[in-house]
């Protein structure tokens, strides 16, 4: 007679951080375990998420570490703060990241539901939970948590890509006519002279960040005031990608300035192209456009696999061949009559 085998379950436990100091001592744990699920990108990496808690973080941290055996199975990185005078709980890079869904690693993916719904009910403290920025199929649907809370699952939108396929020739052969027919005075090589210059940097180089911060400044100055300290932000994130090797600006420089950049985040094969603008003294002169026909171009020839427009579905981009695909938006109301207060 055989001998009966048994499978060792080990249960998951759940530790909530709220504070930064420890977030910051387990970077490297997060990094490497995020980093070796399929679908993550660096808007879900300590890198990313660190930086944006620290210039534009409210309220209070409140992230989730779910470990077997002392290994991490899943991080869902929220923090606690008021909407509407009501408690509740966001996800870390909520208003400028395009991809939010936790890194959970799919074997554990019934049992981090389950013990996060156990985590909700237990705790109080909250009304509501805001999760944007999440894939449709995202497991943080499933949560029943009962009658006394709505879960209601919505489209949040849309992001878009480049495939990066053949060389790049044929991709643009394959534009539309009119796209190609406003290059013309740009790609014929017998005019150098007055031709921008294309550059491209994997680091930090103050003249980018700062042309970076301007020119976004000068495209959309909404977003630029948004937030106090954003040109802090984008120099702390410019420097945090520098040190991971993430780091890509692109940029154009007419008459020895530079008059479009593009910072971009890059990971597997990637680009993420993340802010970018260019000086509208010289709009006519489409130089953002010509930025990103060559941006396009040098990852061709670098042997990239995508070039990733992020968030928004702005008609150009499908001119580019972009591929648009929707995100969600997930959010839990507690019914109450008694409003809680944020602790």
């Amino acid at each position: 007679m055989k001998p009966e085998r048994r499978l060792l379950v080990t249960p998951l436990t759940l530790e909530v951080v709220r504070e930064l100091g420890h977030l910051e001592q387990i970077t490297g744990e997060w990094t490497r375990f995020a980093s070796g699920l399929e679908r993550v990108t660096p808007f879900q990496l300590p890198e990313w998420q660190l930086t944006w808690w620290r210039h534009f973080g409210e309220g209070r941290l409140h992230v989730m570490l779910f470990r077997s055996l002392d290994s991490l199975v899943a991080v869902i990185p929220c923090y606690q703060t008021e909407q509407n005078g009501r408690p509740t709980l966001k996800l870390i890079g909520s208003g400028l990241a395009s991809y939010l869904e936790p890194p959970i690693a799919p074997r554990q993916r019934a049992e981090v539901t389950n013990l996060l719904k156990g985590h909700l009910l237990a705790n109080n403290t909250w009304e509501n939970c805001d999760w944007r920025d999440l894939e449709p199929s995202s497991p943080l649907g499933g949560l029943q948590l009962g009658d006394r809370f709505d879960l209601k699952i919505t489209p949040d939108g849309e992001w878009s890509q480049v495939p990066i396929q053949g060389t790049f020739q044929q991709y643009w052969d394959a534009r539309s006519f009119s796209l190609r027919r406003n290059f013309l005075k740009y790609l014929d090589t017998s005019i150098t002279s007055d031709r921008p210059r294309f550059e491209v940097v994997a680091q930090a180089d103050p003249e980018f960040v700062n042309a970076v911060i301007r020119l976004q400044g000068e495209q959309a100055p909404a977003f630029a005031q948004a937030k106090e300290g954003a040109a802090a932000f984008f120099v702390d994130l410019a420097r945090v990608l520098d040190d991971a090797d993430m780091l890509r600006m692109f940029g154009l420089r007419h008459n020895r300035k530079l008059v479009a950049t593009v910072l971009a985040l890059v990971h597997r094969s990637t680009i993420y192209a993340f802010v970018g603008g260019h000086d509208p003294e010289f709009e006519a002169l489409g130089f953002g456009r010509l930025l990103l026909f060559e941006s396009l171009r040098h990852a061709f020839q670098q042997g990239y696999r995508s070039w990733n427009f992020l968030r928004g579905n702005e008609p150009y981009k499908l001119l580019w061949g972009a591929q648009m695909n929707p995100t969600a938006r997930i959010t839990i109301e507690r019914k109450t009559s008694t409003p809680l207060r944020l602790q």
